[in-house]
């Protein structure tokens, strides 16, 4: 009811002094209501017999509105123009109390809506907090099985799929997911399966995937593919991700063997990842940087190797790097002037005139070491500035 629906109901009833025991019954009845709902109290404190005054309060009162309820005579009801409200009491006080008792309402609304707003953030966090602490206690036996399949071990397979609720007599592929950001929030785990749940939506994947925290900022997971033996990390596009969120996969691989291996693989393709330096690539797969990641294993003798095979063409400025680029792509089409021209959509003559200025650079012709020559291509275009010779004037 609004203050000038209030207001024609106290109107309509009858209140000349000394009869205003009728207006206080409705007005504590009315007042009680709404004490009940809002965490008030309502007393009815007597004058004389049939006469009293109504207190409602909501705590310790700092403020009290505070009128009378009779009217004087003689009495007739309410009527309501387009302008005014008409009656015995409109003005003197019955409009007066409405609008006191709207005042209060709308103020306790704030006060409820306040509170309301901080229970539900609380009951959220709180929520987020046993998710958490749920999904880690589920990973601590997870974590055990899973301990045991990487491990190379003979294991129990029935007993294993049942504690990973995981089917291991089929294809998977091994996922890595991280968030760029240092700082973990409360809620990253929950982040983490959201992401990797919403890779498998989009590969298309028989049943759940397997999900194991390793830290706060960091998840392993397992896509299952059923009978499929190859995996398009395009087709699981991470487009609707959350944007901080990183991904490395391994290839489809079988059964519990191929659950390790494929883990190995995501694993290699996520150091490659991080060893690129900062920002890390969105995704990054095994089979793009295999090479590179077999070649890991020693940072300094790899960086060594990539400048005595490159040469000046390792220098870590914009026109060695264009040349880089089209060298790579020219060798990885066969040495074709005309593919390389297509697909890096450039004049032929262009990579033409590229490929010569590469030669020079690198001191020899691209014949000489090729497949030396496309793998330190390969690990520069990965790694960048790690593997690569400051241009001059740069430190």
């Amino acid at each position: 009811m609004n203050a000038f629906e209030l207001t024609r109901a106290l109107i309509d009833i009858d209140s000349v002094t000394p009869n205003e025991e009728q207006v206080g019954v409705y007005l504590a009845g009315y007042l009680s209501a709404l004490a009940e709902r809002t965490g008030g109290r309502v007393e009815r404190i007597e004058v004389e017999p049939h006469r009293y005054n109504v207190l409602a309060t909501w705590d310790a009162p700092v403020v009290t509105l505070s009128t009378h309820i009779d009217t004087v005579p003689p009495f007739f009801t309410s009527r309501e123009d387009g302008e005014f409200i008409w009656g015995r009491g409109a003005c003197d006080t019955k409009g007066l109390i409405a609008a006191m008792i709207t005042a209060a309402t709308l103020g306790m609304s704030k006060i409820v809506a306040g509170y309301v707003d901080q229970t539900s953030e609380e009951i959220v966090a709180a929520y987020t907090r046993e998710r958490e602490n749920w999904l880690r206690n589920r990973s601590a036996a997870r974590a055990a099985r899973i301990r045991d399949l990487l491990s190379g071990r003979r294991i129990n397979v029935n007993a294993t799929e049942a504690t990973l609720g995981y089917r291991l007599r089929q294809y998977h592929v091994g996922l890595v997911c991280w968030t760029g950001d240092a700082t973990a929030a409360v809620d990253d785990i929950t982040r983490l399966e959201h992401a990797i749940s919403h890779v498998a939506g989009k590969a298309d994947c028989t049943a759940d995937p397997v999900f194991l925290p390793r830290d706060e900022s960091s998840a392993w997971a397992w896509l299952p593919l059923g009978i499929r033996d190859t995996f398009d990390a395009a087709e699981a596009s991470t487009a609707g991700a959350d944007a901080d969120m990183h991904f490395a996969f391994g290839d489809a691989a079988k059964g519990a063997t191929g659950f390790r291996i494929t883990h190995q693989q995501a694993i290699a393709a996520q150091a490659v990842a991080l060893a690129a330096g900062s920002p890390p690539p969105r995704a990054v797969t095994f089979s793009e940087v295999a090479p590179v990641a077999m070649m890991l294993g020693s940072s300094d003798l790899l960086r060594a190797w990539v400048l005595s095979t490159l040469g000046g063409l390792a220098t870590d400025d914009e026109h060695q790097a264009r040349l880089r680029d089209t060298l790579l792509a020219f060798l990885q089409s066969g040495g074709s002037y005309k593919t390389t021209a297509e697909r890096l959509m450039l004049h032929k003559n262009t990579v033409q005139y590229r490929i010569r200025k590469a030669e020079e650079s690198l001191g020899r012709p691209v014949g000489e070491q090729q497949h030396d020559v496309e793998l330190a291509l390969r690990a520069s275009r990965w790694l960048g500035s790690s593997v690569l010779q400051p241009a001059r004037g740069r430190s």
